[in-house]
């Protein structure tokens, strides 16, 4: 029962981190493309705030819930779940590590201009 219930809990928390992928694939892209220096340069500003501000929670979630999930279902090594949640696991840390060493970094920059610059 609490592999299934740790199971739904990560589940439900990749659901949001990969959602918000999606938004910026299906529209955020195009509304992009089409918006003036000054728009964009607004647009990326609050929307790295809101990010920093609520992201790291589904992220922490997701990562905590994979990690029970791994240590509940260590017994069976071979199982499909085992190894799946291995394998999401280091791939959820190797987008975190992305996200940190690559992606904050040029929000850090974007965040850093200004309107006339």
């Amino acid at each position: 029962m609490i592999t299934k219930i740790t199971l739904l809990i990560t589940l439900l928390a990749y659901s949001m981190i990969v959602s918000q992928s999606f938004m910026y694939i299906l529209s955020l892209r195009r509304t992009q493309l089409t918006l003036g220096l000054h728009a964009y340069i607004e647009i990326r500003k609050r929307l790295d705030a809101n990010m920093r501000a609520n992201f790291k929670y589904p992220v922490y979630l997701s990562l905590l819930g994979n990690l029970v999930l791994l240590v509940v279902t260590i017994q069976n090594p071979g199982s499909t779940i085992f190894i799946t949640s291995a394998i999401a696991f280091v791939a959820l840390v190797a987008d975190t590590l992305i996200t940190v060493k690559g992606n904050l970094p040029v929000n850090d920059i974007i965040n850093s201009w200004s309107m006339d610059s």
